[in-house]
C-alpha cells in the first residue's frame, strides 16, 4: 500500500467513525440512534462546521484516494474496475454533504439545498451497492473467500441499513441503521485496502526470492 492509502484509511475512520460519534455525543439533544449522522452538519447544528470540514469533506477525498488504489488492485479484472469507479458515489454523497448542508432534522422534503444533499446521499447508497456487487461479481472466482464473502456481507448490510433507515416504522432508529451502513462501509474499504490479490503475493514471493 501506498503511504497515501494508509493516510487516506486513517481519515476514513477517523473523521468517519471516531469524530462523529464524539461530536454526537457533546451535541444535546442528539442520538447516534434516532438521528442522521448528517445532522450533526445541519444548517444551525453547533458544530456544523467542524463536521463539514473535519468528516466529510475528508471522507469524501479519502474515498476518492482508496478507490483509485482499488481500481488498480483490480487490474485484469473488468467488472471489478467497474465496481471500484462506481464506488465514487460515496464520495459524490459526503462531497454533496459538505456543500449542501441538510435543513434541521434532515427531513425528506425541505429546501433546494436539502433536495441536492438526499440526492448526493441517493447516488452515495446506489453506487455503494452496485459498485460492491459489481466487485463481488468480477472478484468471485479469483479473490479469497474470505474477500468475496466480506465484500457480499457488506453489501448486504448496506442495503439493510439504507432501506431500514426510509421505512416510516424505524424513523426511531434511523440513525443506528444508517450507521450500520455507512461503518460497515468504513469497515470493508480498510479490509478490502489492506487485502492483496493472490497474484500479487506471488509477485512479491519472487521478488523477495
Amino acid at each position: 500500500m501506498t503511504i497515501l492509502s494508509r493516510l487516506s484509511l486513517l481519515v476514513l475512520i477517523g473523521s468517519g467513525v471516531i469524530l462523529p460519534e464524539i461530536i454526537g455525543a457533546m451535541q444535546e439533544g442528539y442520538s447516534s440512534s434516532a438521528n442522521y449522522l448528517s445532522e450533526l452538519g445541519a444548517v444551525g447544528a453547533p458544530h456544523a462546521t467542524l463536521i463539514r470540514y473535519g468528516s466529510f469533506l475528508p471522507i469524501g477525498l479519502a474515498v476518492i484516494v482508496l478507490v483509485f488504489g482499488l481500481f488498480q488492485k483490480f487490474s485484469g479484472l473488468p467488472t471489478a474496475k467497474l465496481g471500484a469507479l462506481l464506488l465514487l458515489g460515496i464520495a459524490i454523497g459526503y462531497l454533496g454533504a459538505f456543500f449542501f448542508s441538510c435543513d434541521a432534522g434532515c427531513p425528506t422534503e425541505g429546501s433546494a439545498r436539502q433536495s441536492l444533499h438526499n440526492l448526493g446521499g441517493l447516488i452515495e447508497y446506489v453506487g455503494a451497492m452496485t459498485g460492491l456487487f459489481a466487485i463481488y461479481f468480477g472478484v468471485r472466482k479469483q479473490a479469497s473467500f474470505a474477500f468475496s464473502a466480506a465484500t457480499i456481507l457488506t453489501l448486504l448490510m448496506v442495503a439493510l441499513g439504507f432501506f431500514m433507515m426510509l421505512s416510516p416504522d424505524m424513523q426511531g432508529w434511523k440513525g443506528a441503521w444508517q450507521r450500520l451502513a455507512e461503518y460497515s462501509l468504513a469497515g470493508w474499504f480498510v479490509f478490502a485496502t489492506l487485502w492483496q490479490p493472490a497474484s500479487a503475493k506471488m509477485q512479491s514471493s519472487t521478488s523477495d526470492a
